[in-house]
């Protein structure tokens, strides 16, 4: 089993984030003198570092209300000049997100930023030798987060991780003490999630994942669809949690699996989604904090963090639970978890 660099770098992840929580300690004040004074945020990358910007977007928004937008990055090069030229964007930033640093779209939305002086830039990568690290006018090192499979897993997860501490950084609305939280509960969630994950990856009569989120962890809730979609080649989608009801649900049958991230301001509304999606025939995996004791009476699959994390950081703990369904789903449709075809380590163009 652990002949697969995936399954190590999956459980590697909370002595990554711890390593990330320190490293950005010891650079907080630079970070903060720099993002302090900027009134606008756009965040950029493809594939995994899309959904990390699309996450960080939201995020930017909650911790800091100022305007944030997100962007794949071939749509920087495309829209730029429509993009940047909004009235509502005041002095923004644009955060670009490539573990590799040389992705093709990602360095050509960086040129086109700086070839028109539209924005700052704040880069995000693993690799310290690339493109992107070397051309923001600010970069961030993530090299002890690399990934040696193809699939991202730690990288991913820290870099949605870092935008988090920053914005918590200029505008606490997290506990530094919760943060510091984070990589025992990641730890903990891991271990004790593991046989589950196991149980949901090897039913064969699961032939598509439905993954549902709210506002907080949409962009989290698209990266465990693309960690289903790539590792198993197996149909799976993610939806706002109740626009669901409104045509997607048609779809859900006994070979569904639902993964419902609960939210921490409607769970009497996903309660009742909940009952519905059972009452369909569609199996469900419920994703929670403190998930309260009447979801136990729809599902046996639950699995339950008990850290008071918030809501706004508690997908990414949620993140390994998939990683490793998608794993043990590989496995069991003989399929190399480390480097699904046609899939490589960056895209180059």
């Amino acid at each position: 089993m652990e002949k697969y660099a995936v399954y190590k770098e999956i459980y590697d992840q909370p002595q990554t984030w711890e390593k990330l929580i320190n490293e950005y300690e010891n650079k907080k004040e630079t970070l903060n003198d720099y993002f302090g004074s900027f009134g606008s945020f756009i965040f950029t990358g493809c594939g995994s570092g899309y959904n990390a910007s699309v996450y960080s977007r939201n995020a930017g928004e909650f911790f800091l209300d100022r305007c944030s937008l997100d962007y794949q990055a071939s749509e920087i090069c495309f829209y730029g000049d429509q993009i940047y030229g909004k009235k509502t964007l005041k002095n923004p930033v644009t955060f670009l997100y490539s573990r590799s640093g040389n992705t093709t779209e990602t360095v050509n939305a960086l040129k086109f930023i700086k070839n028109r002086n539209l924005s700052k830039t704040f880069g995000i990568t693993c690799h310290e030798d690339s493109y992107l690290y070397n051309n923001c006018d600010l970069s961030f090192s993530l090299k002890f987060a690399r990934d040696e499979a193809v699939v991202t897993t730690k990288s991913l997860t820290s870099m949605a991780l870092l935008p988090l501490l920053i914005f918590n950084g200029l505008g606490e609305k997290v506990s530094w003490d919760l943060v510091r939280k984070i990589p025992e509960a990641g730890k903990d969630l891991i271990e004790r999630y593991d046989g589950l994950s196991k149980s949901i990856g090897e039913d064969k009569n699961i032939d598509k994942f439905l993954i549902l989120s709210n506002t907080p962890n949409f962009g989290l809730a698209r990266e465990m669809k693309l960690k289903l979609l790539e590792m198993t080649v197996s149909w799976a989608d993610c939806f706002n949690t109740f626009d669901f009801r409104h045509g997607p649900r048609a779809v859900v049958d006994k070979n569904s699996m639902v993964i419902l991230i609960l939210s921490d301001s409607s769970v009497e509304h996903e309660l009742k989604l909940a009952r519905e999606i059972s009452g369909q025939g569609g199996k469900l995996l419920i994703l929670g904090d403190k998930v309260p004791e009447k979801f136990f009476n729809v599902t046996d699959n639950i699995v339950e963090i008990g850290f008071n994390i918030s809501e706004w950081v508690r997908g990414i703990l949620f993140l390994p639970v998939i990683q490793l369904i998608s794993y043990y789903r590989a496995l069991s449709r003989n399929l190399n978890p480390d480097s699904p075809e046609s899939l490589t380590y960056f895209v180059e163009m």
